[in-house]
């Protein structure tokens, strides 16, 4: 098979294409770059069923847990990169290359409970096979990228457009 890096590239430019294809757009896919997609739905079916453990296990321990993101256009990534460089803000992410545009990350917010949700998140993470980033961006969990993902159908991605506006509808492009 070939190497991780291959895979997590091959990964990111399928589900590009794939976003592309649906809303006939290469590089913001038709969304405004400040839309954050976080639908569950629109994240590799290997990192859903494991990260339903994990929101399970928090939830089952007492704290409220928020999707802020899933899958990136690789228009919202560029968008985020520039962030506290070439454009204001923070300094939000450190690579263009971001496993969530293989819908293979998933940036949750913890709250309530006693405090220590994304130390809670984290060791939930780990018994599930995921990684997560620590301190540097605690609520961020991904596959590891030695672990294969399933991928992403273009059923789910049309799905996961649908209602995010007029102009990227699948359904109006005769796609579902």
């Amino acid at each position: 098979p070939p190497p991780p890096t291959a895979r997590r590239t091959d990964a990111i430019a399928r589900t590009q294409e794939l976003l592309a294809t649906l809303t006939g757009d290469a590089r913001g896919a038709g969304l405004s770059p400040q839309t954050a997609i976080r639908s569950l739905e629109a994240l590799d079916p290997a990192l859903q069923s494991r990260l339903a453990t994990v929101i399970a296990g928090l939830e089952e321990a007492g704290y409220e847990v928020e999707v802020l993101e899933t899958l990136r256009t690789a228009g919202r990534q560029d968008v985020l990169f520039a962030q506290g460089r070439t454009a204001p803000g923070p300094v939000v992410t450190w690579t263009r290359q971001s496993q969530h545009l293989a819908g293979r990350a998933v940036d949750l917010q913890v709250s309530g409970g006693d405090g220590r949700g994304y130390v809670a998140l984290a060791a939930l993470a780990a018994q599930a096979g995921l990684k997560t980033l620590g301190a540097k961006d605690p609520g961020h969990v991904e596959l590891p990228r030695d672990v294969p993902g399933q991928g992403l159908a273009v059923a789910q991605l049309a799905a996961t457009l649908q209602g995010l506006g007029d102009s990227v509808s699948p359904a109006r492009m005769g796609l579902v």
